[in-house]
């Protein structure tokens, strides 16, 4: 009986000596000890389990994170691509069209002074088929005179001309 009592003091001194919290072994018989020992052990292997069940989510987590991230790093990759890729065509045709206009504007000024040069020339066509006219009319006219007042309308006519103008475009 002394060995066993001895053997129990001893556990019970090591039991008190271990700190857990909330959990008061003081002046508990060997069994409640043993028993709230054994609740402890319980709760605690719970407890690790759910730890272990924690860290099993953020390893799946932490997975699926770097997956999108590689997924993720690849579609930046891609659009960064095309988007150059978008910008060099984009530049190529704003080149082609500077271009083109540059020498359709050397084209347009050389169609100008041309048709500028010939405006006078078409008003003096203009106004002498106005006047042609007027004389065919005097000639068709048997009474002289209103031969005479026509030939006088033709003389002094104004032909206005206005239309004939040519405006230049803004460019």
């Amino acid at each position: 009986l002394g060995i066993r009592d001895s053997a129990i003091a001893k556990q019970m001194a090591h039991i008190d000596g271990i700190d857990i919290p909330d959990v008061d072994f003081t002046g508990l018989s060997a069994e409640v000890a043993s028993q709230k020992l054994h609740d402890v052990i319980g709760k605690a292997t719970s407890a690790d389990q759910t730890l272990q069940d924690l860290s099993d989510a953020l390893e799946v987590a932490n997975s699926s994170y770097h997956s999108a991230d590689a997924a993720c790093t690849t579609t930046v990759g891609h659009w960064q691509e095309k988007s150059c890729m978008l910008v060099t065509a984009i530049d190529a045709e704003i080149e082609a069209y500077a271009l083109c206009r540059k020498e359709e504007r050397g084209l347009f000024e050389e169609v100008w002074l041309n048709e500028s040069a010939k405006v006078g020339i078409r008003k003096n066509d203009y106004a002498a088929y106005k006047k042609i006219q007027c004389y065919i009319n005097v000639l068709k006219e048997t009474d002289l005179a209103k031969q005479d007042t026509l030939l006088g309308t033709c003389s002094d006519q104004d032909i206005p001309m206005d239309d004939l103008d040519l405006i230049k475009p803004a460019t």
